[in-house]
């Protein structure tokens, strides 16, 4: 299962912080992918999630680990262009990256081949075999996750 920080996020919510570039490279840090809301104006790559907030680039958007959620046409164009994993929805139960992987609304069931976006609105069994999760405690669900492998483990 892959670990998903949502907007930088690891311990909760830090809307002051969201969708910052050092609350960004702390959760790559940790050596999580992050999902990053993204807008372009003009020649400008900016992040913030309801609106355009802080200046980015064009070489930070492009690291790796990075999933990134389209917030304008404009965006998604360009982010496609560059083949970035990237993704667009509004409130669509169900949405597709762009290297087709597939992405649950929140509080919506996910599954092997899904991204499960904020797995605390869903119990542990309804979640326990999805592809990813994103969420805003991911170091919460990685400790679960770990805790669950090593008890496993030990009763071989």
């Amino acid at each position: 299962m892959l670990f998903i920080s949502h907007r930088g996020n690891t311990v909760g919510p830090k809307p002051e912080l969201e969708n910052t570039e050092g609350h960004i490279q702390e959760a790559l840090n940790k050596q999580y992918f992050v999902e990053v809301d993204v807008w372009k104006i003009k020649d400008d790559w900016l992040l913030g999630h309801d609106e355009p907030q802080h200046a980015t680039s064009e070489k930070f958007i492009s690291q790796p680990r990075l999933l990134l959620h389209a917030k304008n046409l404009e965006a998604f164009k360009c982010m496609i262009d560059l083949e970035l994993h990237c993704f667009w929805h509004q409130e669509d139960f169900y949405t597709l990256t762009s290297r087709g992987i597939i992405i649950s609304y929140p509080g919506y069931a996910s599954g092997k081949d899904t991204i499960c976006m904020q797995p605390e609105l869903l119990s542990m069994d309804t979640i326990a075999d999805a592809y990813a999760i994103c969420s805003d405690y991911i170091d919460v669900f990685r400790g679960v996750k770990e805790e669950r492998t090593v008890s496993f483990n030990e009763t071989r």
